[in-house]
């Protein structure tokens, strides 16, 4: 299949005097259609909006949508570093969706009670810790001190997470990127496991590792 598309991709760029990158991204696109389209059939299938995971999953899979075109965007103009950056969320996503769609029924609920209200607390309380630093340094009356504000009200977010401090540790902990992997690649698929899953562990730190060669580079220009 990937020779297949290797030939292809020399055959199209010789024919049409497109980049290979280029043709590339064409049949990225074709495929990622095709995958958006079906995607869309299974919810209309077997997904119920009545159901939070329904729902859930939807936007997860918007994310990951956008990150793609994101990504698609960037290499199009020649950034493929800032891509392989942007790329980190999109496995991130990706992982996420994989962990709860294969979950067991029982523990789908489970999951996205700590998806929403669990992570979501703490992400709410880090968010307005900060915010509350980021108001200090302007007037009272600005709009950007409003904004900052908006973000510590108890009212709209929920300022309040559950268990002890180790607890929420735990929790973010679970939900890392290097842990789900790890938790699927202790699952059984229909008695097979994911093979090649953890291969994604090296894709994601060498986007960790561009995301602070990039910065150490920004850094010796400016010098």
């Amino acid at each position: 299949m990937a020779l297949d598309l290797e030939h292809r991709i020399e055959y199209s760029s010789s024919m049409t005097n497109d980049s290979p990158i280029r043709v590339l991204q064409e049949a990225n696109l074709q495929s990622l259609t095709q995958i958006r389209d079906e995607i869309k059939s299974l919810f209309s299938r077997y997904g119920s909006d009545s159901l939070e995971s329904t729902e859930t999953l939807k936007n997860l899979f918007s994310y990951l949508s956008s990150r793609n075109q994101a990504v698609s965007f960037l290499i199009s103009h020649g950034y493929s570093w800032d891509a392989e950056i942007i790329l980190r969320s999109f496995y991130e996503t990706a992982a996420k969706i994989l962990l709860i769609c294969f979950a067991e029924d029982d523990d789908k609920d489970i999951l996205i009670n700590e998806f929403w209200n669990g992570l979501g607390s703490i992400n709410d309380r880090k968010r307005a810790r900060k915010a509350a630093y980021a108001e200090q340094i302007f007037e009272t009356d600005s709009m950007s001190a409003s904004i900052f504000s908006a973000l510590q009200d108890d009212g709209t977010f929920n300022l309040q997470a559950d268990g002890s401090k180790l607890q929420r540790k735990r929790l973010e902990q679970k939900w890392s990127f290097s842990e789900i992997i790890e938790q699927l690649d202790r699952q059984n698929i229909n008695g097979k496991p994911l093979k090649g899953i953890k291969s994604l562990l090296h894709i994601y730190g060498v986007a960790s590792h561009l995301e602070h060669r990039a910065l150490n580079l920004a850094h010796i220009q400016r010098a």
